[in-house]
């Protein structure tokens, strides 16, 4: 799904920057630090301050994620042909890699999903704000 039709592109990208940052997910937030610095017509201000925010956040953790997460390769962000985010084991609820034994809420409107735990009681989506189904159900990782 392309988002940027619903979203701007530095909101995308700062909103998966700090929710990597705070999962400890450090190589994805690098990556969108990566995408955040390259937004064309970004003023210079902005750069640097993204720039200065990055290096004090990686002088003190490396740009690596848990092992988990580097085994599988679909949970990377990318763009292709604009703005494209393929995240489809990760939870939308939390930014937590999904395993295989995990509740896990479908959302029928954007496909994505979040655990059942890190949703703490919402009835919604937590990307596209969509009613979930009354049922949760184990759903296995894409491969």
């Amino acid at each position: 799904m392309d988002y940027e039709d619903l979203l701007d592109v530095v909101d995308i990208y700062s909103f998966i920057a700090i929710a990597c940052y705070y999962s400890k997910h450090y190589g994805r937030c690098s990556k969108a630090f990566m995408k955040l610095e390259s937004v064309p017509g970004m003023p210079k201000e902005t750069l640097d301050s993204y720039s200065d925010l990055a290096t004090s956040i990686f002088v003190k953790h490396p740009p690596t994620d848990p092992a988990s997460s580097r085994a599988r390769k679909t949970d990377d962000i990318s763009a292709v042909g604009g703005t494209k985010l393929i995240l489809t084991n990760v939870c939308m609820a939390s930014g937590r890699d999904i395993g295989a034994a995990d509740n896990v809420q479908a959302c029928r409107s954007c496909n994505h999903r979040s655990i059942a735990g890190e949703l703490r009681g919402r009835t919604t989506c937590p990307l596209c704000h969509a009613l979930y189904a009354k049922r949760i159900s184990t759903v296995t990782p894409k491969p």
